[in-house]
C-alpha cells in the first residue's frame, strides 16, 4: 500500500558560507568497447568516446581560503579533461544574497569529483558528471552552531542573465566562447552515476543519490532574494556522511568535524562535434532547509534495480518517495511527482524537464470525512486538483489527464471515482475522530504517463449514526445504508457521536421508544442541517422532521430538527450539563413536555406542547441559559402548568399555558433569577394562578398579542417570600384581567420586587382585593384602566401595611373600592403611594374609606372622584402622609359627587369621630362631598400644610360636647400652615364653632387662608346653651393671612366671624363682602365681625352685618401686640326699618328678624379699641350704620381696661369719614352717641396705679348723622392727648372743639368733653397734618 499523504512542505532558506576550493580533479575518458577498465580520456579537448568510468580522485590541496557565502555559484571547468576543476563563488554583483535568521553559515569542502561518457555523441550520448563536498555546521569563521540542521538542501535556482531560463550560466565551450544557448536547456540533473563495466551501462553512484525533486507549488512558494528569477523544483539534498540513515548535521561541531555530504551531479548530451561540447558551466543554487524528509527516484534508476525504498527505509518510516513518469515504484509514502522542470519559466513556460509531460503541483491532497458519512469531492478539488498536464513540446498542447481508482483504499470503506478526479467516498463501518482512511487511485496523462497507485489520506473527523424508518432492513447506519431502527444507532454509538433521523415515513415506526442519550451525543432530525463542525453534511429536509419518542438526556447533548411526541415526558435529563436545541417541536402527553434538573439550556424548540400531564406540563429546576420557545399549549396539567424553580434559566415562549385544575398556573420559586416572557396566553380558570416564591427574575407577560386571563379557582397573582424580580403584565402592551380568585386577587408581601400590572382586577366576591405586605422596599404600579374590587364583612379592597421603602402606585383611573364594614383603601407603614387617573371611587359601610396612616403620599396624590363612608370611625383618615403629595377629591362638580361620610363616632376627643381626620398631612383637596352627624367634628386636621374644602357640605350634628377643651366643630383645624382653600361650602351642623383654626402648638406655620362663597346656617346650641363662631381664626404663633369674601353665615352664638392674632403671631384679615346676620336669637355679647390681637393689618369692607345683639364690627388690639392697622370701609351694619332688609329667606329656612334694632341690639355698630403699648392706626370711612339700639353706632377708644400701664402710653391713629348713620334702635337712650372717640379709660384708681395719658389722633369729617341725640362726642379723659387736625382752639375748649367738628361734619350737633390735667386735652396735629393712615390690603 502506498501512503500518499504527506504534511505541507516548507524549504526554508539557509544563508550559505561556503568555503569552496578549486579542485583539480583527475578524469578519465572511458573507451566504447565494454572493457571494465577505464581509459584516460584526453587532457587536451573533449573527443566523442565510448562510455566509459572515471573512478573518482582525491581532490588537490584548496587553492583559497574559506569564503562565507549565500546565494553562489558552483562552476565546472576543463569539463572531461585531465584538470577539470570546480569551484564555487558568490554570485557576482547585483544579486543580493538573502538572510534568513534561521539558517547560519554552512561550511563546504570538496571531496571528490568525476565524469564518464555513454552513448553515441550527437545521438543521445551523455557525459555524465558529479562533485562532491564535505558539509560542516558552522558559520564562514569556523564558529560552530548550537542548534541541529536536517534536510539541508542546494535548490537550483534561475537568476539574472541565466542561459536558456535555467538555473546554469556561463555555458562555454572549450575555445572560451559561449555554447549554443539551446544547449543550457538539455543539461539535466541527475543522482551521481557511475559506468557499469558488467552492463554497459550508467549506474547509481554508491552513497550519492542526493537529487531532490518538489513540486511546482513547494518551488514558487520559496521567497525569492533579489537577482532571483524562479526556483526549480530540484536540488541536492545534503546527508550524514557517517549515518546513512540519517541527515542531520550535528550541533557544536569539533574543528574540522565536517558531518555532512553532498553529491551535486549533472548529465550533458554530446554534441554532434566534441568542439560545441559545454566545457565549462556554472550551477546558480540556493540554501533550503527542507522541512519534510524525502528520497527521489531518479529516471536513471527506475525499474526493477530502483534502490529508493531502501534508502527511504533507511531514514525511517514515513520518509516520503518522490517519483517521476516512468516508474514502477510500489512501495509506500510514494509521492508521485510526475516532472520537474529544469528550464523555462512560471507556469506552462516549459523548456525543459526531467520525467513526463504531467506534474504535481500542489500539495498531495488530505479529504477530511466524517465518521459513517459519504464525501462527495467535486472535480475542482479531486484527485487531479493536483497535477497540471504540460505539452509534450513548447507551446504544444497538454494532454487531458484522468484519474482511476487504484489498490490502496481501506477495506470496507467504499470509493468510486470519475475521470474527471471527483469521487465520492464512504469511510468504513464505525470509524470515527482519530482514524484515516487511505483513498486509492492513478493519475494519467493518456499519452504514456500513469501514475503507480497512488493513495489520499481521509482523516475521519467525528462519526453520524444514521436511521431511517423506512430504509431496508439490513443497514448498517452509513448515510448510504441507513439503520431501519433508531434503537439500532443508539446501540451502535458511543458518547460524543451524531444520531442523525431521517424523516422516513414521518411516523414515528421504529423510532417511538425512549431514547436515553449518551455524553455529548448529538440528536439531528432532517428537520435541520446536519452539520459537523463548520461543514454541512446533510442541508434540512423540506418534507419536515422526524417523528420520535421520548428523549433522556446524558450530559451535554444536542437536539435539532426533531419531532418528539411522547405518551410521558418529552424530554428529561437531570445533571445534563448543556442541552443546546433548535427546530424542535415537542409534544407529550400525560407528562411535561420538559422535565430537566440541573443544567443549562441554550437554544430554542419550536414548539412545546403539554396535555394531561400528571404533574407539571413544564419543569424546569436549577438552569441556566436560555431557551425559546415558537409556539405549542401546555394543558391540563395536575401539578403547575409551567414550573420555574432556582437557577437563572431565561424562557421565551410564545405559545399558551392554560390551567383548569385546582394547581398553579405558572410557578417560580427558588431564587430564580432568569427572565421568563410569554408572548402568548397564559389562561387559569382554576387553581392559583401566579404563584411567585422567592423569584428574582424578570417576568413579562407584557408583549403585543400576549395575554394573561386569571378566571376561577382562586386564580390570583401571588409575590411571596423575598422576591425582589420585576414582574410587566401587560404594562405597555397585551391584556391581562384577574377576575373573582376565592382568595386574594393579588398578594404581594415580604419581598421587594418591581411589579408593573397594567391589566383589570375584578373581585366582587368578597375577600379581600390587593394585599401588599411586609414588602421592605420595591416599586408597585397598577396602571390597569379597570381594577373594581367589593369586599364583604371587614376584608379590605385595597390592604398596604408594614412596606417600609416600597412605591406603590395606582394609575389609569378605575380603581373602584367597596368594603361591607372593613377599610376600602387601607395604607399603613406603607412607603409612597399614590392613585392617579380618573374615575376612582371607594366606599365603606362601616370603616374608613380611606386609611393612610404613616405612608408618604406621592407625587401623583391620592386621586379619587368619590369617597363615601357610612358608620364606624372615621370616614377618611391621613396620618403622617408627608409633605410630598395629598388626598384629592375631585367630585365631578355636583353636589354630592365627592362621596358622603356620615355617622361616624367615638369619645370626645378622640381620632374616632371625626368624620375627616387628617394629622401632619398636606396638599388636601376635599370637593363636592356631604359630611354629616359626626360625634366629633365632620373635619378634624392637626399639622395640615395646605388644604381645600370646596362645594363641601356639611349638616346633622357634627360634635356632641358644648366644651371649649373640645371645640366639636364642623371643621376643626389646629396647627395649620401652607395655602388653604375653604369656598363654596355649606358647613353647618357644628357643636361648638362652625370652622375654627387654632394655631397655637409652637410649630409657627405660614397659614394663607381662603374663605369663601361659604354658608353656615345652622349650628348646634340653644339660648339656653350658647356655643361659639360661625368662622374664628385664632393663632398665637407663626403667621396667618386670612381672606374672607362673599360668604352668607347666619347662625352663630359667639361672632361670626373672628380673626384673632395673639402672642408671636402676626397676620392679615381680609373680611371683604360678607353677610353676617345673626338668626339664633337675641344673645348678649353675640356680635358680628371681629379682629382682636395685633401684629395684624386688616380690611372690613363692603360686609353687611344684621340682627346681631353684641357689636356688629369690631377692632380690638391687646395689650400684648404691636401693632394693629387698617381699614372699615363700605359696610352695612343693620337695615333701615323700611327697608326689605335681607331679601328671600334665611338658608336654613323660615323668615328673618324685623329690622328693627337690627344694627345691634344691645351693642355698638362699629367698635375700635386699643390697648396698651404700641400703635392702633385705622380708618373708618363709607360706611352705613342702620338701628342701633345699643350705646354708639361707631366707637373708637384708647385705653387701659384697668389703669395703670406703668405711666406708659399707647397711640390710636382713627380716621373717621364718610360714615353713613341714621335710625336709632326702638329703645329711648338719651346717652347714644353717632360717632364717639374716647382717649382714656382708666383714672389711676385704685392707689397705686397710673391715669391713662394715651395718644389719640381723631379725623373726623364728612360724617352724616341722623336721628341720635348726641351726634359726635370727642371724650378727652384723664391725662391723655386727643390731636384734631387743624384744630386751633385752646386743650380745654370744648366749645370750640364743638364748632371745629361741626364744620368738619355738617348738620352734626356736637357735645365734647376734656380733662385738661396732667398735661391732657385737645390739640392741633403739627402743621395741621391728618393722621396717619393705615396699611392698604391688596
Amino acid at each position: 500500500m502506498n501512503a500518499h499523504s504527506v504534511s505541507p512542505r516548507r524549504l526554508h532558506l539557509a544563508a550559505l558560507l561556503l568555503a569552496a576550493p578549486l579542485l583539480l580533479l583527475s578524469a578519465c575518458n572511458m573507451s566504447a568497447a565494454p572493457s571494465p577498465a577505464a581509459q584516460p580520456s584526453s587532457a587536451q579537448s573533449p573527443n566523442g568516446q565510448s562510455p566509459g568510468d572515471a573512478a573518482p580522485t582525491s581532490p588537490a590541496a584548496p587553492s583559497t581560503s574559506l569564503r562565507p557565502l549565500g546565494l553562489m555559484r558552483i562552476t565546472f571547468s576543463n569539463i572531461g579533461s585531465g584538470d577539470a576543476a570546480v569551484k564555487a563563488e558568490p554570485l557576482p554583483a547585483g544579486v543580493t544574497p538573502q538572510s534568513i535568521a534561521s539558517v547560519g553559515g554552512i561550511q563546504l569542502q570538496p571531496i571528490s569529483t568525476g565524469s564518464f561518457v555513454l552513448g553515441t555523441r550527437g545521438a543521445g550520448g551523455m557525459r555524465y558528471l558529479y562533485a562532491t563536498f564535505k558539509v560542516r555546521n558552522a558559520s564562514a569563521a569556523g564558529v560552530a552552531y548550537a542548534t541541529n540542521r536536517t534536510n539541508l538542501t542546494l535548490l537550483a535556482v534561475g537568476t539574472l542573465g541565466a542561459d536558456g531560463m535555467t538555473a546554469l550560466s556561463s555555458v562555454k565551450k572549450f575555445d572560451g566562447t559561449p555554447a549554443d544557448p539551446a544547449v543550457a536547456p538539455t543539461i539535466l540533473p541527475t543522482h551521481g552515476m557511475t559506468f557499469d563495466r558488467a552492463s554497459n551501462r550508467a549506474a547509481l553512484l554508491g552513497g550519492a543519490q542526493d537529487l531532490q525533486v518538489y513540486s511546482e507549488a513547494e518551488a514558487a512558494s520559496l521567497p525569492l532574494p533579489g537577482g532571483v528569477t524562479r526556483a526549480f523544483p530540484y536540488g541536492f539534498v545534503v546527508r550524514n556522511s557517517a549515518v546513512s540513515s540519517s541527515r542531520t548535521l550535528s550541533a557544536n561541531p569539533a574543528a574540522g568535524q565536517f558531518d555532512g555530504v553532498v553529491t551535486i551531479a549533472m548529465k550533458l548530451p554530446l554534441q554532434a562535434s566534441a568542439t560545441d561540447d559545454p566545457f565549462s558551466f556554472s550551477l546558480n543554487v540556493e540554501a533550503v532547509d527542507d522541512s519534510v524528509t524525502r528520497v527521489t527516484e531518479s529516471p536513471e534508476e527506475q525499474g526493477a534495480g530502483s534502490g529508493a525504498a531502501t534508502r527511504a527505509s533507511l531514514l525511517g518510516a514515513g520518509t516520503q518517495v518522490a517519483t517521476l513518469c516512468g516508474t514502477s515504484y510500489s512501495g509506500s509514502n510514494d509521492v508521485f511527482v510526475g516532472s520537474a522542470t529544469t528550464a523555462g519559466g512560471a507556469g506552462f513556460d516549459r523548456r525543459a524537464h526531467i520525467g513526463g509531460n504531467m506534474a504535481l503541483s500542489g500539495p498531495v491532497p488530505s479529504y477530511a470525512v466524517f465518521g459513517n458519512t459519504t464525501a462527495s469531492v467535486a472535480a475542482s478539488s479531486g484527485l487531479l486538483s493536483n497535477y497540471r498536464a504540460y505539452p509534450p513540446t513548447p507551446g504544444g498542447t497538454a494532454a487531458t489527464l484522468s484519474a482511476a481508482s487504484s489498490a490502496g483504499t481501506t477495506p470496507g470503506s467504499s470509493l468510486n471515482v470519475s475521470g474527471d478526479g471527483s469521487f465520492s467516498f464512504t469511510p468504513k463501518v464505525g470509524e470515527g475522530s482519530g482514524s484515516t482512511d487511505t483513498i486509492g487511485y492513478s493519475v494519467s496523462d493518456g499519452a504514456g504517463c500513469t501514475s503507480p497507485a497512488l493513495t489520499a489520506s481521509a482523516p475521519i473527523t467525528g462519526r453520524v449514526w444514521y436511521a431511517k424508518n423506512e430504509a431496508p432492513a439490513g443497514g448498517d447506519g452509513r448515510s448510504a445504508t441507513p439503520f431501519q431502527s433508531l434503537a439500532s444507532a443508539v446501540a451502535a454509538s458511543s458518547a460524543g457521536d451524531t444520531l442523525y433521523v431521517y424523516r422516513g415515513d414521518g411516523t414515528s415506526a421504529n423510532q417511538s421508544s425512549g431514547l436515553k442519550l449518551k455524553a455529548n451525543q448529538r440528536l439531528i432530525g432532517s428537520g435541520a442541517a446536519l452539520t459537523l463542525g463548520a461543514a454541512t453534511l446533510r442541508p434540512a429536509d423540506a418534507s419536515g422532521a422526524p417523528t420520535l419518542g421520548a428523549v433522556s438526556l446524558s450530559t451535554n447533548n444536542e437536539l435539532s430538527g426533531l419531532g418528539i411526541v411522547s405518551s410521558g415526558t418529552g424530554i428529561s435529563g437531570s445533571n445534563f450539563g448543556t442541552l443546546t436545541s433548535s427546530a424542535v417541536s415537542v409534544s407529550a402527553a400525560g407528562g411535561p413536555a420538559l422535565d430537566l434538573n440541573s443544567g443549562a439550556v441554550a437554544g430554542s424548540l419550536s414548539s412545546l406542547s403539554s396535555t394531561g400531564s400528571s404533574a407539571a406540563g413544564l419543569n424546569l429546576t436549577n438552569l441556566t441559559g436560555s431557551l425559546t420557545i415558537g409556539g405549542g399549549s401546555i394543558s391540563g396539567a395536575a401539578g403547575s402548568a409551567f414550573n420555574v424553580s432556582g437557577g437563572s434559566v431565561s424562557v421565551t415562549d410564545s405559545g399558551s399555558v392554560t390551567q383548569g385544575n385546582n394547581a398553579a398556573l405558572l410557578s417560580v420559586s427558588g431564587k430564580h433569577s432568569g427572565t421568563l416572557t410569554f408572548n402568548g396566553a397564559l389562561s387559569a380558570t382554576n387553581g392559583s394562578g401566579l404563584q411567585f416564591d422567592d423569584a428574582d427574575g424578570t417576568y413579562n407577560v407584557n408583549a403585543a398579542g400576549s395575554s394573561l386571563t386569571l378566571n376561577g379557582g382562586n386564580a390570583g397573582l401571588n409575590i411571596t417570600n423575598d422576591s425582589s424580580g420585576t414582574f410587566n403584565f401587560a404594562s405597555s402592551a397585551g391584556s391581562a384581567s384577574i377576575t373573582n380568585p376565592s382568595g386574594t386577587a393579588i398578594t404581594v408581601n415580604f419581598s421587594q420586587p418591581t411589579l408593573n400590572y397594567g391589566g383589570s382586577i375584578t373581585k366582587t366576591n368578597g375577600s379581600n382585593g390587593l394585599v401588599i405586605d411586609g414588602n421592605a422596599g420595591g416599586t408597585l404600579t397598577f396602571s390597569g384602566a379597570s381594577k373594581q374590587i367589593s369586599s364583604t364583612g371587614s376584608n379590605v379592597p385595597v390592604n398596604l401595611t408594614n412596606n417600609n421603602a416600597a412605591t406603590i402606585n395606582f394609575t389609569g383611573g378605575g380603581l373602584v373600592l367597596s368594603s361591607a364594614s372593613g377599610t376600602g383603601f387601607n395604607a399603613s407603614n406603607s412607603g409612597t403611594v399614590s392613585v392617579s387617573g380618573s374615575g376612582n371611587s371607594v366606599i365603606s359601610s362601616g370603616g374608613a374609606a380611606v386609611n393612610v396612616f404613616a405612608s408618604r403620599i406621592g407625587s401623583a396624590n391620592l386621586n379619587f372622584q368619590s369617597v363615601s363612608a357610612n358608620g364606624g370611625g372615621n370616614g377618611i383618615v391621613l396620618d403622617n402622609t408627608g409633605s410630598i403629595g395629598g388626598l384629592k377629591v375631585t367630585g365631578t362638580g355636583a353636589a354630592g359627587s365627592g362621596g358622603t361620610i356620615q355617622n361616624t363616632s367615638g369619645g370626645d376627643g378622640a381620632q374616632t369621630g371625626n368624620g375627616v381626620y387628617l394629622h401632619n398631612t398636606s396638599g388636601v383637596d376635599l370637593k363636592d362631598m356631604n359630611l354629616s352627624n359626626h360625634t366629633n367634628n365632620a373635619v378634624y386636621g392637626s399639622g395640615v400644610r395646605g388644604l381645600t374644602l370646596n362645594d363641601v357640605n356639611t349638616s346633622g350634628n357634627n360634635g356632641s360636647s358644648n366644651s371649649l377643651t373640645y371645640e366639636e366643630s364642623s371643621v376643626h383645624l389646629v396647627d395649620l400652615g401652607g395655602t388653604v382653600s375653604i369656598t363654596n361650602s355649606v358647613l353647618n351642623g357644628g357643636a361648638y364653632d362652625g370652622v375654627v383654626v387654632r394655631n397655637d402648638t409652637g410649630t409657627s406655620p405660614v397659614l394663607n387662608l381662603t374663605f369663601s362663597n361659604n354658608t353656615i346656617s345652622q349650628m348646634q346650641g340653644s339660648v339656653n346653651d350658647v356655643r361659639n363662631t360661625a368662622f374664628q381664626v385664632i393663632a398665637n404663633d407663626g403667621t396667618a393671612n386670612v381672606t374672607a369674601l362673599s360668604n352668607l353665615l347666619t347662625y352663630w352664638w359667639g361672632n361670626a366671624m373672628q380673626v384673632s392674632i395673639q402672642g408671636n403671631a402676626t397676620g392679615t384679615a381680609a373680611l371683604r363682602s360678607n353677610r353676617a346676620l345673626q338668626t339664633s336669637g337675641a344673645l348678649a355679647a353675640a356680635g358680628g365681625i371681629e379682629v382682636n390681637g395685633g401684629n395684624l393689618t386688616f380690611d372690613i369692607s363692603n360686609n353687611t352685618v344684621a340682627f346681631t345683639n353684641g357689636t356688629a364690627i369690631s377692632i380690638d388690639k391687646n395689650p400684648g401686640n404691636t401693632y394693629l392697622n387698617g381699614t372699615i370701609s363700605g359696610n352695612q351694619v343693620g337695615y333701615a326699618a323700611a327697608s326689605g332688609g335681607p331679601g328671600g329667606s334665611p338658608p336654613q329656612g323660615g323668615s328673618w328678624p324685623s329690622n328693627s334694632n337690627s344694627g345691634s341690639a344691645a351693642g355698638t355698630g362699629i367698635y375700635a379699641s386699643h390697648t396698651g403699648l404700641n400703635t392702633t392706626t385705622l380708618k373708618i370711612s363709607n360706611n352705613t350704620i342702620r338701628q342701633i339700639n345699643g350705646t354708639q353706632a361707631i366707637w373708637a377708644l384708647i385705653g387701659d381696661d384697668q389703669g395703670g400701664g406703668g405711666g406708659n402710653s399707647g397711640s390710636m391713629n382713627a380716621t373717621i369719614t364718610g360714615n353713613n348713620i341714621a335710625e336709632e334702635g326702638t329703645l329711648v337712650n338719651a346717652q347714644r352717641t353717632g360717632i364717639i372717640v374716647q382717649s382714656g379709660r382708666a383714672s389711676g384708681v385704685p392707689a397705686g396705679s397710673f391715669p391713662d395719658k394715651d395718644l389719640l389722633c381723631a379725623d373726623l369729617s364728612g360724617n352724616s348723622i341722623t336721628n341720635f341725640n348726641s351726634r359726635i362726642r370727642p371724650n378727652q379723659r384723664f391725662n391723655t392727648k386727643m390731636s384734631l387736625p387743624g384744630y386751633t382752639g385752646i386743650s380745654g375748649d370744648t366749645a370750640g372743639v364743638n364748632t371745629y367738628l361741626t364744620n368738619r361734619n355738617p348738620g352734626t350737633v356736637n357735645r365734647a368733653a376734656a380733662t385738661v390735667s396732667g398735661g391732657g386735652g385737645f390739640f392741633n396735629t403739627p402743621g395741621g397734618a391728618a393722621c396717619p393712615q393705615p396699611t392698604v390690603l391688596p
